[in-house]
């Protein structure tokens, strides 16, 4: 991944390519090294368990990492509001989900209903901070759409947190959580 990183961050002049060249080969020595000490170091549930971890975690990061991807291709500027509309979209899940829960919608239908509720919620919000905060400043200086995505982040915050409150939120229990046992790493 750090290799990655590295390739991606420089440009393609000459001396920056030895540079990335002599930072991938540092970084393979290092695992080519290790990998056999944690090998031995390690029983092999342990491992097997810490590549599915970061599997899994490495995914929510490539989704967060598409999305900015995305918006700073389509608008060139980077949203600092991404995760606060994310975050809007779940709880605006949540709140379709109890809402259609308690009034006796049964869950295989609640769950899709209010997903396409929350994506719907998401477009709208995402459509709505583009039009108000970002098109006027499409000719601006740089710096006028960064100051105002960070101004968005901190308005759509406060926002969720004066309509949900400060407390923590978990969805119900919809689906069964099954634990699955794969060589020694359990997966659920």
């Amino acid at each position: 991944t750090l290799c990655v990183a590295f390739s991606l961050r420089s440009n393609n002049s000459a001396t920056d390519l030895h540079r990335r060249l002599r930072i991938n080969t540092v970084l393979l020595s290092v695992l080519i090294c290790v990998h056999p000490w944690l090998i031995a170091v390690l029983p092999m549930e342990i491992l097997l368990q810490q590549i599915i971890n970061g599997l899994v975690q490495g995914s929510v990061y490539a989704l967060v990492a598409l999305g900015y991807t995305m918006v700073y291709g389509i608008l060139g500027l980077i949203n600092f509001a991404h995760g606060e509309v994310v975050m809007i979209g779940a709880m605006l899940a949540l709140s379709a989900l109890t809402a259609l829960l308690g009034l006796g919608v049964p869950p295989a239908l609640a769950l899709p209903l209010s997903i396409g509720l929350a994506m719907a919620g998401c477009m709208a919000l995402g459509y709505g901070i583009e039009r108000i905060a970002y098109r006027p400043l499409r000719h601006a200086p740089r710096l006028a759409p960064l100051i105002t995505a960070i101004g968005v982040s901190i308005v759509l915050q406060n926002l969720a947190m004066m309509i949900w409150g400060r407390e923590y939120h978990s969805f119900p229990q919809l689906i069964a959580n099954n634990s699955h046992n794969i060589g020694g790493a359990i997966i659920n």
